[in-house]
């Protein structure tokens, strides 16, 4: 599952990742990348040591992806690695992280506003006009 192909060879988890509408939706997208690689949880730390980078130890795999909360982008690349998804594929997905991490909702509009955003303090100090 992790190389999906579309008709002519195109990759599907661009219209799969560009459906995201929530954190939960990802979580479950890579729930499934990682259910399709027919890994065990040791199989998954095993391999994450011996590519290097963020180590993978099944509790963690566990208890990030059913955390409520988007995982943090180290995890997700390190486990779409581990998976095997495509090289080419992988830059969606860390768009699609960046636009749920910026509260909008992953898509060609880059502005388009997330379902479940939240309100983003404003880094400008306010002025006022007397």
């Amino acid at each position: 599952m992790t190389g999906l192909t579309g008709p002519g060879g195109g990759s599907v988890w661009r219209e799969r990742l560009y459906a995201v509408a929530t954190d939960k939706d990802f979580r479950g997208h890579l729930t499934t990348v990682l259910k399709s690689t027919g890994m065990t949880g040791d199989q998954v730390a095993g391999k994450a040591s011996r590519l290097g980078g963020l180590p993978l130890p099944k509790a963690t795999v566990t208890a990030t992806l059913t955390r409520d909360k988007l995982p943090k982008l180290a995890f997700v690349e390190q486990l779409i690695r581990v998976c095997g998804v495509r090289e080419e594929d992988q830059p969606l997905w860390i768009e699609v992280w960046h636009a749920l991490e910026e509260g909008r909702a992953p898509s060609a509009s880059p502005r388009t506003p997330c379902p479940r955003s939240r309100p983003r303090l404003s880094s400008q100090p306010s002025t006022s006009e007397s």
